[in-house]
């Protein structure tokens, strides 16, 4: 699970540097990598402030799924949720749940090239930008918080809340 993420991770950031695009990046031991001097880095950061300060003051959310084919991450529903643009790696999921370019943006990894583009022409649409983030955090909402899932695992198990 680690090696898959930090791969994918790696192959993401290779990407947005040589596009030229510099994003945050939160966590330990980011600060020794090699992206250090092309992106922000914010080590060691308390998961909390992670999920409600920071996330509340992004514009996009960044998502790189470790291999979740369908399912998701509480990263990318709580950013959203919070009004953020969800930006994530295509999987069913996603795919079932949302809807490409109207409430959130997804990726696929056979051309991640495009990945630089998707993200400079959102950020060069600044209304467009927030029609996305506004629709994404109307549908987490509506059927993506914590008490909708455990309503639905109560359901599928028949018991009561």
């Amino acid at each position: 699970d680690r090696f898959i993420r930090a791969s994918r991770r790696t192959k993401v950031l290779d990407v947005l540097t040589r596009a030229g695009i510099s994003i945050e990046l939160c966590g330990k031991g980011w600060e020794t990598s090699p992206f250090a001097k092309h992106h922000r880095v914010h080590s060691a950061v308390p998961y909390d402030k992670v999920m409600g300060e920071m996330l509340g003051q992004s514009q996009i959310v960044l998502n790189v799924l470790p291999n979740y084919v369908e399912g998701s991450h509480e990263r990318l529903l709580t950013g959203m949720l919070t009004g953020a643009l969800g930006l994530t790696d295509a999987n069913v999921f996603s795919q079932k749940h949302f809807v490409q370019g109207e409430d959130i943006l997804s990726f696929d990894w056979n051309h991640l090239e495009e990945l630089p583009h998707m993200l400079m022409d959102v950020m060069d649409k600044p209304l467009k930008l927030e029609e996305i983030a506004m629709a994404g955090q109307e549908k987490v909402c509506q059927e993506h918080t914590w008490k909708q899932r455990m309503e639905l695992i109560l359901k599928h198990f028949k018991l009561e809340l």
